[in-house]
């Protein structure tokens, strides 16, 4: 028989075509997993739903974020770049003011394929936070930005609102594990990121980031454990690799720690962005006095997504830079990028 809907209790859906919309439904649902089988899996739900209705922005929208996140952990392959660039454009032709489209558009300039636009990302996703202000999406990946540019209360407080709504978020855990971490408060840190690896043990971002937590808070044996435990999950990852360069150092093994750094980035391809790799092997080189390496290292990392001052400014293990004047011309300029964005973005 007809079912018959009032339309005052029925949301308008994103499409009139059922079957669009049942795949759609389900593709959200897949992509909240973050592993490679479920994210591909949704991208094909969500390009045959956009196959079923060509004018459904919500899915194009969802398809492009789909791709923005095999791009940059799954699958380094510039077609994911591309056809995250393509479904973007097209959702926001079809609906402009589509909150999901503009959050696709932040994730995507925030990618090493479009050189971290750290300033166009953040743009795009405060719009998308002001035609949804309760996009999870948008406000995790706003936070993550915040993060990395070093707008470090900023990501917390945004973080925090975050796990308040959904306190079993991987993600969220994660970051704000690694927001206190850049903030030097690593027994917090720690709790976090045991909570997340609680959820799923073989949890990413959990996994590679925690030998970081432990390191900075001065537990080797701990760090020793999380670092065998990442190679595991991630055999040559160059992050777990600079962990390991970075423990001789602050062993005192100057002649091992080298011969690991060297081997950072000559293997494999990182699962996550380079630039915590590339923060660690300048910790590396300013513990066994190569400060003008350290510094390129530094200047490096800030120029592909971590242009972080207080993180540098405040890194125990950057410690033998501070003699070093170099390492404040560049602090200076870092400072001065870290103030205009405080200013654009951090003013209440």
């Amino acid at each position: 028989g007809m079912r018959t809907e009032t339309t005052d209790s029925v949301p308008e859906r994103p499409t009139k075509n059922t079957q669009a919309y049942e795949l759609y439904l389900r593709a959200v649902e897949r992509l909240t997993r973050l592993n490679r089988w479920d994210t591909l899996t949704a991208i094909e739900m969500l390009q045959a739903a956009t196959r079923l209705d060509p004018r459904f922005a919500e899915a194009w929208a969802r398809l492009a974020e789909g791709c923005v996140m095999m791009a940059g952990t799954f699958d380094p392959s510039p077609r994911w770049i591309r056809l995250a660039d393509q479904a973007c454009q097209r959702a926001l032709r079809i609906d402009a003011n589509n909150a999901e489209a503009h959050c696709a558009k932040g994730r995507l300039l925030w990618t090493p394929a479009k050189h971290f636009q750290n300033r166009p990302a953040l743009r795009a996703l405060g719009s998308a936070l002001r035609l949804n202000p309760g996009s999870h999406a948008a406000r995790v990946w706003q936070c993550l930005v915040f993060l990395h540019v070093g707008l470090l209360e900023k990501a917390l407080e945004g973080l925090q609102t975050t796990l308040a709504a959904q306190p079993n978020d991987g993600f969220t855990l994660t970051f704000l594990g690694q927001t206190l971490q850049f903030q030097g408060v690593g027994d917090e840190a720690a709790e976090y990121f045991s909570r997340a690896l609680a959820l799923d043990p073989s949890s990413l971002w959990a996994t590679l980031f925690y030998p970081g937590v432990e390191l900075n808070r001065g537990k080797q044996d701990a760090a020793e454990m999380r670092i065998r435990l990442a190679e595991q999950l991630f055999p040559g990852d160059p992050l777990v690799t600079s962990y390991q360069a970075l423990l001789w150092a602050l062993r005192g093994e100057q002649r091992k720690a080298e011969q690991v750094v060297r081997k950072t980035f000559r293997g494999a391809k990182s699962m996550l962005h380079t630039h915590h790799a590339v923060h660690n092997v300048a910790a590396v080189y300013a513990l066994t006095g190569k400060p003008a390496r350290a510094v390129a290292m530094l200047e490096k990392a800030s120029g592909t997504g971590l242009p972080n001052y207080p993180l540098f400014r405040d890194d125990p293990h950057l410690r033998p830079l501070h003699s070093y004047a170099p390492f404040y011309k560049l602090l200076s300029k870092l400072r001065h990028e870290w103030e205009s964005y405080r200013q654009e973005f951090a003013r209440r």
